[in-house]
């Protein structure tokens, strides 16, 4: 017998010296109860447990402690379960693991009156953990429940889930048949078969048997809402006022005859051709959108000689007095951009100052800027929670965000007190034919991942950006994401994975990331119509979006696990290949790739994917999908240096944007005590994969010395790539080290010192490399650098004109002569 089970015996002593009065459910009587050390009075299932305390079925452990939230063991379950019965009379030694231990008597009770057996092995092994349907036919054979007889093809476990369903008996804790119960789940099931007229809500067989289910009511919604959020009670009331559109320094000037570049002109740099992505700017052939701090700038840009700004779309703070006359502010920040033809969608945050609100706010503001010079304002939409991200396929804009549900802030009013429909995501929808407001969804069309406990929901809206009075439509689950990807047909939203611990002085339970495996959850988008289609797990922590791909029916992801840091437990890089249509069926994979190396970019092109790795030198990975069973490394090529952001280049080639690296000295790898190199300026690399199996770096370039940095390391929209033109450009911030000091001395460690923040525009082609066209700054002319002003975020193309964006002005020039200024505007 393991001698650790010992410390699970159960004292028959007084534990704990508060008592508390209670309700019990279904019923008049009142009950006094000493509550155990560890048990929150605000723990969902306190009734439950009190109840067996006083009833003297649940007795706690010698340290004051009932630890609810922990998974029970066999010789607890059994022990918990004969003491229910009131004829419960101790029985003899009958496994030889069972044998004189505290346990002993109700196991061989159980199994006298035939409701329990051993394994195959002869043992009862008591220290194993008990799921809920072994449970369900143990305690409803226990207490005699009445039990249907079993169906020709029907599971040993149905009948046995449907008896304790009549009886209103399995709570909204029990997502999953084969989901491990815990003391407080033990507790509620016998309290509820032990109750008369409780009235509480009961999951379904049906909805423990499905993949992906819907929320049951919203009484089922309230309870799974206080199970994933009862350790953080505070309710505030959502500020009265509205989010009023205030423009200013608007340019009513006629603009009958208009110039533009047709369609010569460049576009936000994308991963998938067909799926837009937002940014702080966006252009057409004519106009430039600019989003400046509290305000949206459009700038006329073509022709650049003729450049002016003819609207600035301010945003100011609304005041208001709410229903109870409470004053406060809200205020309005945009955030990032969309052009579709003539409309101009402004994506931002809404805040409001003091009173406080439930949830956050995300606003979408939609312009009809046929008249650019004096944009007209046709919808307004403020929808629950904060965005993730956002994407337009034709023209329909999907909304991805995320509300923290219910957030408490100043009052102590249990969830249970609350109408369920104001744990609902609400929206509200302004538009010239008029106002709409209400909920997003209803509580019985909101699906959940049965494995995941989340207070959180995901939702994902679409709007028509054609018409403005078709409705919104969203899709809501119970969840979390921080990363998508989106093909033109289906949205992936990906999410670490959390498991749960129970922790702190009330042994709530928290979400505690491992880091060891992410959650992907798909959904359908078909012409604007969102379906929540599935949910798979991998192992392993994701990158960034173009850890992600969709090709042939396939979804394809790449993962790190391990820790470069960590000689126990090494990182090595995954790629995982699941089908598409069922993400819990994994079609192939290709596990362990660099190990003691962290995943710095990967970018899959058709039936190829390319990986970089990096610890001291970078390993250029060329992986062959083609059999997504037996997914396979063709090529690998090794040099100094890594590459963060990979960018497609034809059939053929790959440019690879990163940093240098130089080895350190021996002296510095002894006084580190680590393997590692130091990171120098930027390094652009032109790779040809023509042999998949031998890819070369056929051209390098190097731009700065240590310090040196540019926004497309970690954000690929700040590239302007132009394949036709082989042109590409984009903003840094060059530092150097001063030339006396670079002779005779080691300067791996040397930082460089700052020279100048511009925009760098190279032509590219795969016979004569990078050729650097000329470096763009915003500085005017004999002026030091002004960061307020001067620091260039984008760089873009119409016509043969460069427009260069700072924080302060936009400048164009003259492709052919990048030093030339054509013209300037200030957006201050």
């Amino acid at each position: 017998m393991n001698k650790y089970l010992i410390t699970l015996v159960v004292l028959a002593l007084a534990i704990g010296t508060t008592a508390t009065t209670y309700a019990g459910r279904g019923s008049e009587a009142t009950v006094e109860s000493t509550v155990f050390d560890d048990l929150s009075e605000e723990h969902p299932m306190f009734d439950a447990i009190s109840y067996l305390k006083d009833e003297g079925i649940l007795q706690g452990y010698d340290d004051g402690q009932i630890k609810a939230d922990n998974t029970i063991n066999r010789a607890e379950f059994a022990t918990i379960l004969a003491r229910t019965l009131s004829e419960y009379t101790a029985g003899e030694n009958c496994f030889d693991d069972v044998k004189d231990e505290w346990f002993a008597g109700p196991v061989c009770y159980l199994k006298s009156i035939g409701v329990i057996s051993g394994y195959s092995d002869g043992l009862y092994h008591p220290e194993f953990n008990i799921n809920f349907a072994e449970a369900a036919k143990i305690i409803t054979l226990t207490l005699g429940t009445e039990v249907e007889a079993l169906g020709a093809d029907d599971p040993w476990y149905k009948p046995f889930v449907i008896s304790l369903e009549g009886e209103n008996a399995i709570p909204v804790s029990i997502d999953y048949l084969d989901k491990l119960l815990s003391r407080a789940d033990m507790s509620e099931i016998i309290f509820r078969l032990d109750s008369e007229d409780q009235d509480e809500v009961s999951k379904s067989y049906e909805s423990l048997i499905s993949e992906f289910p819907l929320i049951g009511s919203c009484g089922e919604l309230v309870e799974k809402m206080d199970l994933a959020n009862y350790s953080n009670r505070w309710r505030g009331e959502k500020g009265g006022g509205g989010m009023t559109f205030t423009p200013a320094s608007i340019d009513t000037a006629d603009s009958a005859e208009e110039e533009d570049a047709g369609d010569d002109f460049s576009s936000t740099n994308v991963q998938v051709t067909g799926v837009d992505e937002a940014d702080i700017i966006k252009n057409d052939n004519k106009y430039i959108y600019i989003i400046n701090g509290y305000s949206v700038r459009i700038v006329d840009a073509y022709p650049a000689e003729e450049m002016e700004e003819v609207a600035n779309l301010e945003y100011e703070s609304v005041y208001f007095t709410d229903d109870s006359g409470v004053e406060g502010s809200r205020q309005f920040a945009p955030q990032e951009l969309y052009v579709y033809g003539d409309t101009l969608i402004v994506i931002g945050s809404t805040t409001t100052s003091g009173v406080y609100d439930r949830i956050a706010t995300t606003t979408v503001k939609i312009y009809d800027v046929s008249t650019h010079s004096a944009p007209n304002l046709e919808r307004n939409l403020d929808i629950d929670g904060y965005e993730l991200e956002t994407r337009r396929v034709g023209n329909h804009l999907y909304l991805i965000t995320q509300e923290n549900a219910p957030d408490y802030w100043d009052t102590n009013i249990p969830i249970e007190e609350l109408e369920a429909e104001s744990l609902l995501p609400r929206y509200s929808d302004s538009t010239l034919a008029g106002d709409k407001e209400g909920a997003l969804t209803s509580c019985e069309d909101i699906t959940f991942d049965p494995h995941y406990r989340s207070a959180t929901y995901l939702i994902v809206s679409s709007i028509n950006l054609d018409d403005t009075e078709e409705d919104l439509k969203a899709t809501v689950s119970m969840g979390t994401g921080t990363t998508i990807y989106s093909s033109t047909e289906n949205l992936y939203v990906a999410s670490p994975k959390y498991d749960y611990e129970s922790i702190d002085t009330f042994n709530v339970w928290q979400p505690v990331y491992t880091g060891q495996s992410t959650s992907i959850y798909s959904f359908a988008l078909n012409n604007g119509d969102v379906a929540f289609t599935g949910a798979g797990e991998v192992p392993g922590r994701i990158l960034n979006q173009f850890s992600m791909d969709e090709y042939d029916d396939q979804f394809r992801i790449a993962t790190t696990t391990g820790s470069v840091s960590d000689e126990a437990n090494p990182a090595y890089s995954h790629i995982y290949i699941l089908d598409a249509n069922d993400l819990k069926e994994r079609v192939g994979q290709l596990e362990n790739l660099a190990k003691g190396e962290n995943l710095y970019s990967a970018r899959f092109v058709g039936d190829i994917a390319y990986l970089v790795t990096f610890l001291k030198v970078d390993p250029f990975f060329v992986i062959d999908l083609e059999d997504p069973k037996n997914p396979e490394v063709l090529g690998e090529l090794k040099i100094p240096g890594y590459s963060d952001y990979l960018q497609p280049f034809g059939e053929n080639y790959m440019i690879g944007f990163g940093k240098d690296t130089e080895t350190p000295t021996e002296e510095e790898l002894e006084d580190r005590g680590i393997d590692f190199a130091w990171y120098q300026g930027l390094r652009l690399g032109l790779f040809d994969v023509t042999d998949q199996t031998d890819p070369e770096q056929i051209f390098t370039e190097i731009i700065g010395d240590r310090s040196t940095d540019t926004e497309l390391l970690y954000n690929h929209k700040a590239l302007l790539f132009d394949k036709n033109l082989g042109l590409i450009a984009f903003p840094v911030s060059l530092y150097e080290i001063p030339e006396e000091y670079k002779e005779g001395e080691d300067t791996g460690s040397t930082y460089g010192e700052f020279v100048l923040q511009g925009a760098y525009v190279y032509t590219l082609d795969v016979e004569e490399g990078f050729e650097l066209l000329g470096v763009v700054t915003n500085t005017e002319d004999g002026n030091e650098y002004d960061y307020s002003k001067d620091y260039i975020q984008r760089a873009i193309r119409i016509g043969d004109y460069i427009y260069t964006i700072s924080t302060g002005r936009v400048k164009a020039s003259n492709l052919d002569n990048l030093q030339e200024t054509v013209s300037t505007v200030e957006v201050e």
